[in-house]
């Protein structure tokens, strides 16, 4: 779950809970599902743990709205989702049905997928508070997944290998160092797996903030992706940041 604090020039603060994020693109879990889709492998998923999808887009624009208007809402602690819940598995077969993929999926327990952190069993979060306090009703998160890869398109393995292959030629040359050059050069040579998931998307914000395997590659965390994303959130900050408001995510 992420907290995210929206703060008014008056002092005042929200602060908005939400749980099970994911966008059309970066990394997520619905990008996952779709990008080992392509790959022809039989998947497991969970099945015991619960929640309800949520959309980065939609959730981004409510902050944007009430850091711009503070009297739209009032302060204090809000949950933000959609309505009806529904499992990892569940989901993963709504995205493959939305993207016309066929893949040989099964259920399995939270013990299949060991982490050192407890995963929690349910997970889901009231929407109906902050849709009613707004004026609105929540929206059910099968229509909103429609609504989001409504424009996106499956990309095949081949695809994604073309891509990564174009992607990564540009870090065999100036400016990436020495070193990065030539490992990357490797894994080129190489054409396999790693190539894909190194190369394939850009490493992106999530529910735990830029995090990522370390190594080169635009999915990868480095000190170019990291540099590249940490400018890119200040120029955005700088430009689109209400006058005297504040806003952070924890």
């Amino acid at each position: 779950m992420t907290q995210a604090f929206a703060g008014a020039p008056n002092a005042q603060f929200w602060i908005f809970r939400v749980a099970w994020l994911y966008d059309s693109r970066g990394n997520n879990f619905a990008q996952t599902m779709m990008r080992l889709a392509a790959t022809g492998k039989a998947l497991r998923i969970v099945s015991d743990q619960w929640g309800a999808p949520t959309a980065a887009g939609p959730f981004a624009s409510l902050l944007m709205e009430v850091a711009q208007n503070s009297e739209l809402l009032e302060a204090g602690t809000w949950h933000y989702g959609t309505s009806g819940p529904t499992t990892w598995f569940d989901f993963a077969q709504a995205i493959f049905e939305c993207e016309k993929l066929v893949v040989e999926a099964t259920p399995c327990g939270t013990e299949a997928y060991p982490t050192p952190a407890t995963r929690p069993a349910y997970s889901y979060l009231d929407p109906n508070p902050l849709m009613e306090a707004l004026g609105r009703k929540p929206e059910h998160w099968k229509d909103q997944m429609k609504r989001v890869f409504q424009k996106n398109q499956n990309m095949g393995a081949e695809a994604l290998k073309n891509l990564a292959r174009e992607r990564a030629t540009a870090w065999t040359a100036s400016p990436y160092d020495v070193d990065t050059r030539a490992r990357v050069q490797q894994m080129i040579d190489a054409d396999g797996e790693d190539l894909v998931e190194s190369f394939y998307t850009d490493l992106e914000f999530g529910t735990g903030g830029l995090r990522g395997l370390m190594g080169p590659g635009t999915n990868r965390m480095n000190p170019y992706t990291v540099a590249q994303a940490t400018q890119g959130l200040a120029q955005y900050v700088l430009k689109a940041k209400p006058q005297g408001a504040r806003v952070a995510i924890a």
